[in-house]
C-alpha cells in the first residue's frame, strides 16, 4: 500500500509517498527459526507465522502480485521485488503494467504477457530505469534482482 500524504510540518510542503504494510511475501522460514521450539509461546507464534498463502487462496491486490504468488508458490524478497517492479511501472507512465478487464484476465496477464516497454509510453524514459524495471518484473524469482540493495545498486 502506497499512500500519499500531504505536507507535514516543518517538511518542504511537498507531498510524500509513504510505504505501508509491505512484505506479505517475507521468508516464513526465517521468521519461523526465531520461533521457540517449545512452551507457552511456540504454538501461538508458530500459528501466527503459517503461511498466509495457499492454494486457491490470494491474499494481497492482484494487479501487484507476483506470477509466483498467484500460483500459491513459494515467496520470498523477490516477491516484494516484483510489487516495486509494478509501482515503478506506474509511477514512470501513469498506468499499470497489466490491465485487464476482469480478475481472471489480469492474472493471465501477470502470467503470460510483458508490459510495454517504459519508453513505448513516455519517450523519454532512461534505458537505463527500463531495465531496472522490467528486471523486477521478470516472470521468474531467479531472474529477479536479489535484494532491494542490488536495485538500489
Amino acid at each position: 500500500n502506497v499512500m500519499l500524504v500531504g505536507a507535514e510540518a516543518g517538511r518542504s510542503g511537498a507531498v510524500s509517498a509513504k510505504l505501508l504494510d509491505f512484505g506479505l511475501a517475507k521468508s516464513t522460514v526465517e521468521l519461523m527459526e526465531a520461533v521457540p521450539r517449545a512452551g507457552p509461546l511456540a504454538e501461538t507464534a508458530a500459528a501466527a507465522l503459517a503461511p498466509v498463502t495457499g492454494a486457491g487462496v490470494v491474499v494481497g491486490t492482484v494487479q501487484y502480485m507476483s506470477p509466483e504468488q498467484l500460483e500459491a508458490r513459494p515467496t520470498d524478497a523477490r516477491t516484494d521485488l516484483w510489487a516495486l517492479g509494478t509501482i515503478l511501472y506506474e509511477m514512470a507512465t501513469g498506468r499499470r503494467a497489466f490491465e485487464a478487464d476482469s480478475t481472471a484476465g489480469l492474472i493471465g496477464r501477470i502470467l503470460g504477457t510483458e508490459p510495454p516497454a517504459l519508453a513505448k509510453l513516455q519517450p523519454l524514459t532512461p534505458p537505463s530505469l527500463d531495465r531496472l524495471v522490467r528486471r523486477c518484473l521478470a516472470k521468474q524469482p531467479d531472474d529477479r534482482w536479489d535484494s532491494a540493495h542490488d536495485v538500489a545498486e
